[in-house]
Protein backbone atom coordinates (compact mmCIF):
# COMPACT_ATOMS: atom_id res chain seq x y z
CA UNK A 1 0.00 0.00 0.00
CA UNK A 2 2.72 2.32 1.00
CA UNK A 3 4.72 1.93 -2.19
CA UNK A 4 1.21 2.41 -4.18
CA UNK A 5 0.76 5.85 -2.45
CA UNK A 6 4.53 6.65 -2.92
CA UNK A 7 3.85 5.98 -6.97
CA UNK A 8 1.09 8.12 -7.05
CA UNK A 9 2.75 10.91 -5.52
CA UNK A 10 5.97 10.50 -7.29
CA UNK A 11 4.17 10.91 -10.85
CA UNK A 12 2.04 13.73 -9.70
CA UNK A 13 4.77 15.81 -8.15
CA UNK A 14 6.86 15.75 -11.79
CA UNK A 15 5.39 18.58 -13.76
CA UNK A 16 8.33 20.76 -14.50
CA UNK A 17 6.89 22.93 -17.62
CA UNK A 18 3.01 23.10 -17.97
CA UNK A 19 1.79 23.08 -21.76
CA UNK A 20 -0.19 26.28 -22.83
CA UNK A 21 -1.95 26.10 -25.75
CA UNK A 22 -0.20 23.52 -27.01
CA UNK A 23 -2.20 20.43 -28.52
CA UNK A 24 -1.27 16.50 -27.73
CA UNK A 25 -3.12 13.39 -28.99
CA UNK A 26 -4.04 10.72 -26.29
CA UNK A 27 -4.44 7.32 -28.10
CA UNK A 28 -2.97 3.99 -26.75
CA UNK A 29 0.15 2.00 -28.80
CA UNK A 30 2.00 -0.36 -28.05
CA UNK A 31 4.32 -3.10 -29.56
CA UNK A 32 3.89 -6.82 -29.70
CA UNK A 33 6.02 -8.58 -26.37
CA UNK A 34 5.61 -5.24 -24.24
CA UNK A 35 4.23 -5.45 -21.21
CA UNK A 36 3.25 -2.98 -18.36
CA UNK A 37 2.78 -3.90 -14.50
CA UNK A 38 0.55 -1.89 -12.04
CA UNK A 39 0.05 -1.97 -8.56
CA UNK A 40 -3.38 -1.47 -7.12
CA UNK A 41 -5.52 -1.44 -4.12
CA UNK A 42 -9.52 -1.18 -4.41
CA UNK A 43 -11.47 -0.37 -1.11
CA UNK A 44 -15.04 -1.12 -1.03
CA UNK A 45 -17.46 0.01 1.87
CA UNK A 46 -21.18 -1.20 2.31
CA UNK A 47 -23.30 0.14 4.58
CA UNK A 48 -26.86 -1.92 4.90
CA UNK A 49 -29.76 0.06 6.56
CA UNK A 50 -32.72 -2.46 7.50
CA UNK A 51 -36.45 -1.54 7.86
CA UNK A 52 -36.07 -1.38 11.18
CA UNK A 53 -33.55 1.38 11.23
CA UNK A 54 -30.62 -1.00 12.43
CA UNK A 55 -27.31 -0.57 10.05
CA UNK A 56 -24.54 -2.73 9.16
CA UNK A 57 -21.45 -2.33 7.75
CA UNK A 58 -18.95 -4.30 5.86
CA UNK A 59 -15.83 -3.64 4.44
CA UNK A 60 -13.02 -5.58 1.73
CA UNK A 61 -10.07 -4.60 0.41
CA UNK A 62 -8.08 -5.66 -2.58
CA UNK A 63 -4.28 -5.07 -2.76
CA UNK A 64 -1.82 -6.37 -5.35
CA UNK A 65 -0.10 -6.56 -8.86
CA UNK A 66 -1.23 -7.05 -12.52
CA UNK A 67 0.42 -7.32 -15.53
CA UNK A 68 -0.85 -6.10 -18.64
CA UNK A 69 1.07 -7.93 -21.73
CA UNK A 70 0.49 -7.07 -25.74
CA UNK A 71 -0.24 -10.20 -27.29
CA UNK A 72 0.14 -8.71 -31.43
CA UNK A 73 -0.40 -5.56 -32.48
CA UNK A 74 -1.89 -5.10 -36.28
CA UNK A 75 -4.07 -2.75 -37.82
CA UNK A 76 -4.96 -0.77 -35.03
CA UNK A 77 -6.02 -3.39 -33.30
CA UNK A 78 -4.00 -4.31 -30.22
CA UNK A 79 -4.88 -7.68 -28.05
CA UNK A 80 -3.46 -7.78 -24.53
CA UNK A 81 -3.41 -10.10 -22.01
CA UNK A 82 -4.10 -9.21 -18.28
CA UNK A 83 -3.42 -11.00 -15.58
CA UNK A 84 -3.14 -10.65 -11.87
CA UNK A 85 0.60 -11.04 -10.57
CA UNK A 86 -0.09 -11.49 -6.76
CA UNK A 87 -3.74 -10.72 -5.36
CA UNK A 88 -4.86 -10.32 -1.54
CA UNK A 89 -8.06 -10.02 -0.17
CA UNK A 90 -9.48 -8.29 3.47
CA UNK A 91 -11.97 -7.88 4.90
CA UNK A 92 -14.02 -7.15 8.28
CA UNK A 93 -17.37 -6.57 9.80
CA UNK A 94 -18.08 -3.66 11.25
CA UNK A 95 -15.04 -2.64 13.86
CA UNK A 96 -14.18 -6.23 13.70
CA UNK A 97 -10.81 -7.01 13.10
CA UNK A 98 -9.69 -7.35 9.62
CA UNK A 99 -8.99 -11.25 8.24
CA UNK A 100 -6.39 -11.75 5.50
CA UNK A 101 -6.26 -14.08 2.76
CA UNK A 102 -4.56 -14.59 -0.43
CA UNK A 103 -5.91 -15.82 -3.71
CA UNK A 104 -4.80 -18.73 -5.64
CA UNK A 105 -3.80 -17.75 -9.18
CA UNK A 106 -2.27 -20.27 -11.21
CA UNK A 107 -3.66 -19.31 -14.26
CA UNK A 108 -7.21 -19.28 -13.39
CA UNK A 109 -7.89 -15.52 -13.33
CA UNK A 110 -7.10 -14.13 -16.63
CA UNK A 111 -8.74 -11.63 -19.17
CA UNK A 112 -7.95 -10.43 -22.98
CA UNK A 113 -9.26 -7.26 -24.95
CA UNK A 114 -8.61 -6.50 -28.20
CA UNK A 115 -8.61 -2.64 -28.22
CA UNK A 116 -8.20 0.08 -30.57
CA UNK A 117 -5.88 3.46 -30.05
CA UNK A 118 -8.84 4.94 -28.45
CA UNK A 119 -9.60 2.08 -26.31
CA UNK A 120 -12.42 1.28 -27.61
CA UNK A 121 -12.72 -2.73 -26.46
CA UNK A 122 -13.48 -4.54 -29.77
CA UNK A 123 -13.51 -8.00 -27.97
CA UNK A 124 -13.28 -9.56 -24.12
CA UNK A 125 -12.43 -12.69 -22.96
CA UNK A 126 -11.66 -14.65 -20.21
CA UNK A 127 -11.70 -16.75 -17.30
CA UNK A 128 -11.56 -14.24 -14.56
CA UNK A 129 -15.24 -14.42 -13.09
CA UNK A 130 -17.09 -12.06 -10.60
CA UNK A 131 -16.01 -8.59 -10.04
CA UNK A 132 -12.38 -9.94 -10.59
CA UNK A 133 -12.28 -9.31 -14.53
CA UNK A 134 -14.12 -6.01 -14.42
CA UNK A 135 -11.53 -5.27 -12.24
CA UNK A 136 -8.20 -5.77 -14.60
CA UNK A 137 -9.97 -4.22 -16.90
CA UNK A 138 -10.58 -0.58 -15.13
CA UNK A 139 -7.20 -1.20 -14.03
CA UNK A 140 -6.08 -1.11 -17.89
CA UNK A 141 -7.59 1.50 -18.92
CA UNK A 142 -7.72 3.52 -15.50
CA UNK A 143 -11.48 4.04 -16.13
CA UNK A 144 -14.01 1.51 -16.80
CA UNK A 145 -15.20 2.40 -19.88
CA UNK A 146 -12.80 5.22 -20.64
CA UNK A 147 -12.69 6.31 -24.74
CA UNK A 148 -10.14 8.63 -25.73
CA UNK A 149 -10.77 11.10 -27.89
CA UNK A 150 -10.86 11.20 -32.00
CA UNK A 151 -8.51 14.59 -31.88
CA UNK A 152 -5.84 16.64 -30.26
CA UNK A 153 -6.63 17.55 -26.86
CA UNK A 154 -5.45 20.82 -25.02
CA UNK A 155 -6.25 22.10 -21.65
CA UNK A 156 -9.42 22.12 -20.80
CA UNK A 157 -10.72 19.87 -23.59
CA UNK A 158 -13.53 17.95 -22.75
CA UNK A 159 -15.38 14.58 -23.97
CA UNK A 160 -18.43 12.94 -22.66
CA UNK A 161 -18.90 9.04 -22.34
CA UNK A 162 -21.66 7.12 -22.73
CA UNK A 163 -20.48 3.84 -20.82
CA UNK A 164 -22.92 0.15 -19.73
CA UNK A 165 -21.24 -0.48 -16.38
CA UNK A 166 -22.37 -4.05 -14.79
CA UNK A 167 -23.20 -3.34 -11.31
CA UNK A 168 -20.57 -5.96 -9.88
CA UNK A 169 -18.20 -4.20 -11.57
CA UNK A 170 -18.71 -0.80 -10.53
CA UNK A 171 -18.51 -1.58 -6.98
CA UNK A 172 -16.11 -4.21 -7.28
CA UNK A 173 -18.59 -7.05 -7.16
CA UNK A 174 -20.42 -6.22 -3.79
CA UNK A 175 -23.47 -4.60 -5.01
CA UNK A 176 -26.11 -6.90 -5.34
CA UNK A 177 -28.16 -8.49 -8.86
CA UNK A 178 -27.31 -8.65 -12.11
CA UNK A 179 -27.67 -5.38 -13.21
CA UNK A 180 -26.65 -2.80 -16.22
CA UNK A 181 -25.95 0.23 -15.05
CA UNK A 182 -25.87 3.51 -17.64
CA UNK A 183 -23.49 5.88 -16.81
CA UNK A 184 -22.71 9.50 -18.38
CA UNK A 185 -20.03 11.08 -17.37
CA UNK A 186 -17.63 14.25 -18.42
CA UNK A 187 -14.07 14.15 -19.53
CA UNK A 188 -12.08 17.27 -18.79
CA UNK A 189 -7.96 17.92 -19.37
CA UNK A 190 -7.07 19.98 -16.59
CA UNK A 191 -3.24 20.52 -17.60
CA UNK A 192 -0.97 19.00 -19.94
CA UNK A 193 2.51 18.85 -18.72
CA UNK A 194 5.88 18.87 -20.22
CA UNK A 195 8.82 15.97 -19.40
CA UNK A 196 11.80 15.23 -21.33
CA UNK A 197 10.55 12.24 -22.53
CA UNK A 198 6.93 12.65 -22.74
CA UNK A 199 3.97 14.88 -22.18
CA UNK A 200 1.46 13.77 -18.97
CA UNK A 201 -2.43 14.93 -19.11
CA UNK A 202 -4.03 15.34 -16.09
CA UNK A 203 -7.63 13.98 -16.70
CA UNK A 204 -10.75 14.28 -14.39
CA UNK A 205 -14.03 11.91 -15.12
CA UNK A 206 -17.04 13.11 -13.19
CA UNK A 207 -20.22 11.13 -14.26
CA UNK A 208 -23.85 10.18 -13.03
CA UNK A 209 -24.85 6.53 -12.58
CA UNK A 210 -28.89 6.98 -14.16
CA UNK A 211 -31.52 5.71 -12.16
CA UNK A 212 -32.07 1.84 -12.71
CA UNK A 213 -34.70 -0.29 -11.51
CA UNK A 214 -34.43 -4.16 -12.15
CA UNK A 215 -35.49 -7.41 -10.33
CA UNK A 216 -33.25 -10.11 -9.13
CA UNK A 217 -33.58 -13.91 -9.67
CA UNK A 218 -34.76 -14.08 -5.97
CA UNK A 219 -37.75 -11.49 -6.61
CA UNK A 220 -36.89 -8.77 -4.84
CA UNK A 221 -36.72 -5.52 -6.72
CA UNK A 222 -33.61 -3.13 -6.96
CA UNK A 223 -33.51 0.59 -7.38
CA UNK A 224 -29.98 1.89 -8.12
CA UNK A 225 -28.41 5.73 -8.70
CA UNK A 226 -25.12 7.18 -8.18
CA UNK A 227 -21.79 8.85 -9.38
CA UNK A 228 -18.64 8.11 -9.74
CA UNK A 229 -15.56 10.46 -10.49
CA UNK A 230 -11.55 9.94 -11.13
CA UNK A 231 -8.72 11.53 -11.96
CA UNK A 232 -6.08 9.97 -14.49
CA UNK A 233 -2.79 10.82 -15.45
CA UNK A 234 -1.87 9.67 -19.26
CA UNK A 235 1.73 10.05 -20.34
CA UNK A 236 2.03 10.30 -24.43
CA UNK A 237 5.56 8.51 -23.79
CA UNK A 238 4.05 5.41 -22.17
CA UNK A 239 0.94 5.74 -24.57
CA UNK A 240 -1.36 4.50 -20.99
CA UNK A 241 -2.13 5.33 -18.47
CA UNK A 242 -0.04 5.26 -15.71
CA UNK A 243 -2.05 6.54 -12.58
CA UNK A 244 -5.12 6.76 -11.37
CA UNK A 245 -7.36 7.15 -8.59
CA UNK A 246 -11.63 6.73 -8.79
CA UNK A 247 -14.01 6.44 -6.19
CA UNK A 248 -17.40 5.38 -6.97
CA UNK A 249 -20.85 6.08 -4.67
CA UNK A 250 -23.88 4.08 -5.39
CA UNK A 251 -26.83 3.81 -3.77
CA UNK A 252 -29.47 0.82 -3.97
CA UNK A 253 -32.78 0.56 -2.76
CA UNK A 254 -33.95 -3.32 -2.13
CA UNK A 255 -37.74 -4.01 -2.35
CA UNK A 256 -38.50 -6.94 -1.06
CA UNK A 257 -42.54 -7.37 -0.63
CA UNK A 258 -43.25 -4.29 1.66
CA UNK A 259 -40.14 -4.29 3.24
CA UNK A 260 -37.32 -1.99 1.98
CA UNK A 261 -33.50 -1.86 2.97
CA UNK A 262 -31.44 1.02 2.08
CA UNK A 263 -27.71 -0.36 1.05
CA UNK A 264 -25.10 2.22 0.00
CA UNK A 265 -21.49 1.15 -1.44
CA UNK A 266 -18.41 3.30 -1.99
CA UNK A 267 -15.94 2.07 -3.96
CA UNK A 268 -12.38 3.35 -4.17
CA UNK A 269 -9.70 2.55 -6.22
CA UNK A 270 -5.96 3.67 -7.12
CA UNK A 271 -3.55 2.45 -9.08
CA UNK A 272 0.17 3.39 -10.27
CA UNK A 273 2.51 1.59 -12.78
CA UNK A 274 5.89 0.19 -11.70
CA UNK A 275 8.68 2.38 -13.51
Amino acid sequence: MMRVTFLLVSLCAAVPVTVAGQAVRLEYRAQPGEQVDRLFQAHVRVTTTEPDGTSRSREVAKLGSMREQVLSASGGRYVMHLTYDSLVVRQREGVQPWTESGVALHDSLWMQLVVDPRLRVQRRVGRAEGSEGPLLQHLSTGFLGLVLPEGPVRRGSSWELQIEWPAAAATAGAAPGAAVLPVQASVVVDSLVRRAQDTLAYVTVRGTITTSRVRTADGATVSYGGETTGTLVWSTGWATVVSAATRTSLAASVEVGDRRSQITIDTTIRQAVVP
